[in-house]
Parts: C-alpha cells; sequence; structure tokens
C-alpha cells in the first residue's frame, strides 16, 4: 500500500489572496490613522490650554500680580481698560483662538472673577466651559 504524503505549507495561490485581503485592510485603515494623531494632537492642545485658565489664580498669587485675560480677539474688548491689571500671556499653540464674554480679572491674592470662554480651532467643535469663581476652577 503506497502512502501519499500531504503537502505541508501553503500554495501561491493562497498567499496571495491573503496578501490581497491585507492590502485591502491596510488601504481601509491608513487614512483614518492619520485623522487619529490629529484628532489626539488637538486635544492634548486643548488640555494645556484648560491648565492655564486652571492656573490662573496660583500664577497670579506666585508672581504677586493682577491679571486680566482678554482673548484672542482684539476689538472685543479694545476699550476695556484696567490700570492695576496686566495682561496674562496666554500661550495658544497656532490655529487656536479664545473668546470671552468678558474679561476675567484675577487678583494677586489668587481670586479669579470667573468667566465664560469659548475655545475654537478650525479642525475641532468649539469648546465652551464656565470658569467658576472665586478660583477659577475649570470644568472637568
Amino acid at each position: 500500500m503506497r502512502r501519499r504524503r500531504l503537502a505541508s505549507g501553503f500554495s501561491l495561490l493562497e498567499l496571495l489572496v491573503v496578501l490581497a485581503i491585507m492590502a485591502l485592510v491596510g488601504s481601509l485603515a491608513l487614512p483614518n490613522l492619520a485623522g487619529l494623531f490629529g484628532s489626539a494632537s488637538i486635544a492634548t492642545e486643548r488640555a494645556r490650554i484648560l491648565d492655564q485658565f486652571a492656573s490662573l489664580g496660583a500664577e497670579a498669587m506666585l508672581r504677586n500680580r493682577n491679571y486680566i485675560v482678554v482673548g484672542t480677539d482684539p476689538l472685543a474688548h479694545a476699550d476695556v481698560e484696567y490700570e492695576d491689571f496686566e495682561p496674562y500671556p496666554l500661550a495658544l499653540p497656532d490655529g487656536w483662538d479664545v473668546y470671552l464674554a468678558e474679561p476675567i480679572l484675577v487678583r494677586a491674592n489668587g481670586v479669579c472673577g470667573g468667566g465664560r470662554v469659548t475655545l475654537r480651532h478650525a479642525d475641532a467643535p468649539p469648546v465652551e466651559f464656565e470658569l467658576a469663581p472665586p478660583l477659577c476652577r475649570v470644568p472637568s
């Protein structure tokens, strides 16, 4: 009785089919991967901006200065002048804008007047939040 030897391994056709499926899945996934990195970058930048607002009171106490935050719209509060307050230097990444309903006043003792803030970026929906006085707490 002759025994047949079973072929081990894969045929060329099977390998080509698997490679074609992998190429199809890869072509569908790669464009989404770039968007994922972009949205993660925007989320990180947004978190850094929120951290700046959350630390307004501590920064004023540390530097013993009265700060005023007016946002990035130069015409919104152009007529606002407060002698005892200096502009707070917000460090905003490229593409971000901050809009405020009213200027935010932060005294040297860390007390913040609070206010409504809107963050805008071209590639993300706007984020609105309320800074709660007296410590400028940012909602989580």
